[in-house]
This record gives structure tokens, C-alpha cells and sequence, in this order.
């Protein structure tokens, strides 16, 4: 299975979005551990009614912080991209190598 990392396109689409509420489909699980401190955190904005439950705050703290980084995500997706095409290259040697024998 390729591994997919997240393209330019992928991460306009994620931060274009005026809005990010529960009406959002999202059908994707991640389990996590949290610090008490930031279990804490979560909880204070769920009270403060920022969110409905720790699981939106943390949604919402995603959003921010791919916002915040969009520069190094289309690095890390452009060195992604270069390195798939190496491997590639290399499967396409080892197969042609294996043939002149």
C-alpha cells in the first residue's frame, strides 16, 4: 500500500473551508494520549462552549496548526514525491539487472 502524504491540493481543500463544524464529514478515527495538562486544556474550551467535546476542540487545534505550517506540509509532500519517484528508479534497475542474467 502507498503511502500518502498530504498534497498541495489536499491541504487547500482542508484550510478553504470557511467553516469547520460537526457537519463536516468526518469518518476517520485517531486515538490519542493527551497530558493531564492538555486533557485539561481540551476540557476548559469544551466548558467555555468553544466546542461540544474534546474530540471538535482537538479537530479544531488540527485545523490551526496545519494552518499554521502549510509551508512545511508542501515540503515534506515535494520530498515525498521525489523520493517515491527514486524508488521507483531503483525497483526499475534491480528488475532490469535481474534480467541480464
Amino acid at each position: 500500500m502507498k503511502k500518502e502524504t498530504l498534497s498541495p491540493e489536499a491541504m487547500d481543500r482542508i484550510l478553504s473551508k470557511n467553516q469547520h463544524s460537526t457537519n463536516d464529514i468526518r469518518k476517520n478515527v485517531v486515538t490519542m494520549r493527551v497530558t493531564d495538562e492538555i486533557n485539561q486544556a481540551l476540557e476548559g474550551l469544551v466548558s467555555l462552549s468553544v466546542a461540544q467535546s474534546r474530540s471538535e476542540v482537538a479537530y479544531m487545534l488540527i485545523i490551526e496548526g496545519l494552518k499554521a505550517r502549510t509551508d512545511l506540509f508542501n515540503q515534506i509532500s515535494k520530498r515525498s514525491e521525489e523520493i517515491e519517484k527514486i524508488k521507483n528508479e531503483l525497483k526499475q534497475v534491480i528488475s532490469d539487472f535481474g534480467q541480464l542474467k
